[in-house]
């Protein structure tokens, strides 16, 4: 299955290894352990924009993530709770969650989950929460 990304800097984390997986909604449960990855930096289904397929991979597991917007504060900022597989996570682990995804930081990634989001992340290798 196609899993598309906009950052070029996506790109670049994957294949140095550093993002592990990606979060991503999926209302009709496609993405399960052993489905097939076909990595592509824009859409195949949109060829103006110069798309390219730069990996294939595996799905070794997934996980349900929620991001629940209740107002918390830390450090000055606004972050939501995070819930991963059912299981609300720490500071600390959302700042593993941030940098694996691809992210620079906690702060960047809710930039990007800017309001309550539930889904899955989508691993392509070990790594679980």
């Amino acid at each position: 299955m196609i899993l598309t990304f906009s950052k070029s800097n996506f790109v670049s984390r994957i294949a140095l290894g550093i993002k592990k997986h990606t979060i991503r909604e999926d209302k009709t449960d496609r993405w399960h352990r052993g489905r097939i990855i076909q990595f592509w930096f824009g859409s195949p289904r949109n060829p103006k924009n110069n798309p390219y397929q730069f990996r294939e991979g595996i799905c070794i597991s997934t996980q349900k993530i929620e991001i629940e917007y209740q107002g918390l504060k830390q450090n000055g900022e606004v972050y939501p709770a995070v819930k991963i597989d059912g299981k609300y996570i720490d500071y600390h682990t959302k700042v593993i969650l941030a940098i694996t995804d691809g992210f620079d930081s906690v702060a960047e990634l809710f930039k990007w989950f800017d309001k309550d989001f539930s889904g899955k992340l989508i691993h392509w290798t070990d790594l679980k929460y």
